[in-house]
């Protein structure tokens, strides 16, 4: 699943079916880089851990994601599955 927030493009991947999966996220250097959690973190749902992503970056730059929850949600409502990103 991939969308884009602040200028940034932003996806995530895993085997959605398999429970265990390691999620990955696309960095800044536009490679796949492994993340804390598994696909049942967020219950098998790409756009969950997308929006997780997300606010966690919000959160690294120093700022409160409830201040962007619209501008997220927009990020969220956008974003596309490619299968392409699957594992």
């Amino acid at each position: 699943m991939k969308t884009q927030f602040a200028g940034e493009r932003f996806a995530v991947r895993a085997d959605w079916a398999d429970a265990a999966s390691q999620i990955e996220c696309l960095d800044g250097e536009g490679q796949w880089s492994p993340t804390r959690y598994q696909v049942a973190d967020f219950r098998h749902s790409p756009r969950v851990s997308l929006r997780r992503i997300i606010e966690e970056t919000v959160i690294a730059g120093g700022d409160d994601p409830t201040d962007y929850a619209v501008e997220i949600q927009n990020s969220i409502d956008e974003a596309e599955y490619d299968n392409n990103l699957r594992i």
